[in-house]
């Protein structure tokens, strides 16, 4: 059991902008990818996008990207990745500085990617804030908070890990935080990337444009309590990832503040249809169902009381009616994990 944490900050690195764009303008999404070669071409995009962004900074967004899941060990786009540049594409962000704000479908699913891969500090700091109801970032600097709740996730998960190895690992991470005397200039690097997060994710009221944030509110729309609600402490966080219910969960408590913009697709599998197209144009010899997954989830939360949305589900019916047609493909685990689709099966999903 890992810690879901980011270890490498950097107050330039953690912009949610600038991480998708290492994925989707920087990456080659079918061969493996050098990081100061992706680092380089981000540094690029964000001069030309207005983006303040440093060499080292870069090279850090580039490796939480790789954190989150987005890029794999060598560079190359996950499913997620490719999830991302789909969204991108079919709902451009605005230009200028509207641009660092992301779309309705991106908030949701970088919200489910950012917990998997480092939502333990983020679940732990929202208890401390709805508890407390405000702070500032001069409490949280003087008080090193973010240093010492980063301290409580790690026993957290002391508690939760069963193997020998894991825990040690974690012993030792604990250890070595613990001995740290981080200087004032160093805490930033701890604090701003959480907070400019969650103030992308509208968890959080105020602005960071300007590289701090004075006054920390939770939101006034109540999404950050909804989050809670869905997401309370590590332990069910954990229990949520490892039952695939994260989504859903997220979905159901934080209905009343979700936002569409996608009024041209009334039918899922029209979308579908062109998220399958758009991974296959991609040279991809089989489409990967947990990238259809995030495009159906994010497009469509999924409404209390019913079954989640999902790409098996959909295709399952012309599977069975015709299995030559709509073929799946299991992955080691003997899971379906892909899917291939003929061109009447593909021209038969438009259709429908």
């Amino acid at each position: 059991m890992h810690p879901r944490i980011l270890l490498r900050t950097h107050y330039q690195a953690d912009e949610p902008r600038l991480i998708i764009a290492a994925v989707t303008h920087c990456s080659n999404p079918r061969e493996r990818g050098d990081e100061e070669r992706i680092a380089a071409a981000l540094e690029r995009w964000a001069r030309n996008n207005k983006y303040v962004i440093s060499t080292p900074g870069a090279v850090y967004a580039v490796g939480n990207a790789r954190h989150l899941g987005l890029l794999d060990r060598s560079n190359r786009r996950t499913a997620s990745g490719h999830a991302f540049a789909f969204i991108e594409q079919l709902v451009p962000p605005e230009s200028g500085p509207k641009s660092r704000f992301l779309t309705p479908m991106e908030e949701r699913l970088y919200l489910k990617t950012y917990l998997i891969g480092a939502g333990a500090l983020l679940v732990k700091f929202t208890t401390w804030l709805l508890e407390r109801g405000s702070t500032t970032a001069e409490q949280l600097r003087k008080g090193s908070i973010i240093e010492h709740l980063m301290i409580d996730v790690l026993d957290d998960y002391l508690s939760l890990a069963r193997e020998v190895r894991d825990r040690a690992a974690i012993r030792h991470e604990k250890d070595r935080l613990s001995r740290e005397d981080y200087s004032s200039a160093t805490k930033r690097h701890k604090r701003y990337p959480l907070l400019k997060t969650m103030l992308r994710l509208r968890l959080l009221r105020g602005n960071a444009d300007n590289g701090e944030v004075d006054q920390i509110q939770p939101d006034s729309s109540g999404r950050l309590a909804a989050m809670s609600r869905a997401v309370p402490n590590i332990e069910e966080l954990e229990r949520l990832i490892r039952s695939n219910k994260l989504q859903e969960t997220l979905d159901v408590e934080m209905r009343e503040y979700a936002r569409n913009d996608l009024p041209m697709y009334q039918k899922p599998l029209a979308l579908l249809h062109d998220a399958y197209s758009f991974a296959m144009e991609l040279g991809m010899q089989a489409c990967p169902l947990s990238f259809l997954d995030d495009i159906l989830r994010a497009a469509f939360p999924t409404s209390p009381g019913a079954q989640p949305l999902g790409a098996e589900q959909l295709l399952e019916p012309a599977h069975k009616e015709s299995p030559g047609e709509v073929r799946f493909h299991v992955d080691r685990r003997g899971q379906r994990a892909f899917v291939v689709l003929s061109e009447r099966a593909l021209q038969g999903l438009s259709d429908r």
